[in-house]
């Protein structure tokens, strides 16, 4: 009896702590910051933490969207599948990024199948809750617009890529999109691993992306440690878009 007790009592102890574990993530994202804890708290209310094992799914295609997500940790990979079964990548969510927010006054369910692409978790929004949120609070309701207009925004840029872009063009720009500023040249992150991922994500063939990545390579513009592809001269690939 007493260690059952004692049980109860650490399970009690702890949830707090996990709860202002989700609070903090919710805080430091753009969409949520300068929130008062109050606010915060009302919105970890009507949601759920959710662990997901590498290559599972999280929600599929036309399924109703009943909450939006916040990835706590790991990668999210998008995959649209069209009317003749063809599937195409359409992004990666990572870790402190929001995922499926769009779809919150949508009536078409999700756009995509989410599929982990490691182990991951996310935190699921509940969307009814969130909209009447957003109704009672002009200052959350502004910055949501802004998130919504820069996804829109990052749409008509990829749209353009795609339509205006050769392969090597198309290449350069997503790789210089992604790179992040390191202490050894700039890591290029966000960027899939998987040729065949890339390659659908640029629309290009496989051979043609590993072409283009083997040419840069050889003219010195990028380097590949680990998987991960370095960008060791930024001005060369900018060079290709002038």
């Amino acid at each position: 009896m007493l260690d059952t007790m004692n049980k109860l009592s650490r399970m009690v102890t702890a949830a707090p702590d996990a709860t202002s574990r989700h609070g903090r993530y919710l805080a430091g994202h753009v969409l949520f910051r300068d929130l008062d804890g109050a606010r915060i708290e009302s919105i970890i209310r009507f949601s759920n933490p959710r662990r997901l094992a590498a290559h599972q799914t999280l929600f599929w295609q036309g399924e109703p969207s009943a909450h939006f997500f916040l990835v706590l940790e790991g990668t999210i990979k998008l995959i649209r599948r069209d009317a003749k079964d063809r599937c195409k990548v359409l992004d990666y969510v990572h870790e402190g990024e929001l995922l499926a927010e769009h779809t919150l006054f949508s009536h078409n369910g999700y756009h995509a199948t989410a599929v982990a692409m490691e182990d991951s978790e996310v935190l699921g929004i509940q969307s009814l809750p969130f909209i009447r949120q957003l109704r009672d609070d002009p200052q959350l309701s502004w910055r949501f617009m802004s998130q919504l207009c820069g996804y829109a925004e990052r749409l008509i840029t990829e749209i353009q890529l795609l339509a205006t872009h050769q392969a090597e063009e198309r290449v350069a720009a997503f790789l210089l999109e992604r790179a992040n500023p390191s202490v050894n040249g700039a890591v290029v992150s966000n960027v899939p691993r998987l040729r065949c991922d890339l390659a659908s994500k640029l629309a290009l063939s496989k051979e043609t992306t590993s072409r283009v990545i083997s040419k840069f390579r050889r003219a010195g513009l990028i380097d590949i440690r680990n998987g991960d592809i370095i960008i060791t001269d930024g001005n060369g690939l900018r060079a290709l878009l002038a």
